[in-house]
């Protein structure tokens, strides 16, 4: 019976209109819900967000919480990507998560960038970089053999920011 709710369920949400995810908005939904492991591109292991929080809680030796998150499309490959800000103890936006759904491998890879490496993202998906003495810039990433490249873009400070959303309240803008 429980196949059956489960199975009647599915097909309402594709009936009603604004209820249907495509796949890769699932699988990051599910993710974002701890109902499903992604693959830590860091650790190469698979384990849900709860499970990285408290794994990188015991490593670094304080508290790591998600703060908030969003929903953009990095790469332009007309498939968004959700991004994940992290809490470092009582300090937000020290680092965020890029998790990405990987059609090839049928998984979700999430990488770790740190506020250095990227912040002010956009809403067309570039953000800023610093780079210390190399200098500050603006970038963008491309998937590329299943990892992320960073390629430099020119000046988006003018460009919309994206919207972050309080975590755990889930659901696509």
């Amino acid at each position: 019976m429980n196949r059956t709710i489960l199975i009647f369920l599915m097909l309402l949400g594709l009936l009603i209109p604004g209820c249907s995810h495509s796949e890769p908005e699932n699988s990051l939904l599910q993710i974002l819900h701890n109902q499903t492991q992604f693959c830590s591109a860091s650790d190469q292991k698979s384990m849900t967000l709860e499970e990285y929080c408290a794994s990188e809680s015991e490593r670094k030796g304080f508290p790591i919480s998600i703060f908030q998150y969003t929903f953009v499309d990095m790469d332009h490959d007309g498939i968004q990507e959700a991004i994940v800000d992290f809490c470092f103890g009582e300090n937000d936006q020290v680092m965020c998560m890029v998790l990405k759904w990987d059609e090839v491998r049928d998984t979700v890879s999430g990488t770790e960038f740190y506020y250095r490496q990227m912040s002010r993202i956009k809403e067309d998906g570039s953000f800023a970089y610093s780079g210390g003495e190399d200098g500050d810039g603006w970038a963008r990433l491309k998937w590329d053999n299943h990892v992320w490249i960073v390629e430099t873009v020119e000046d988006s400070s003018q460009k919309t920011d994206i919207q972050w959303y309080s975590y755990p309240e889930i659901d696509l803008p």
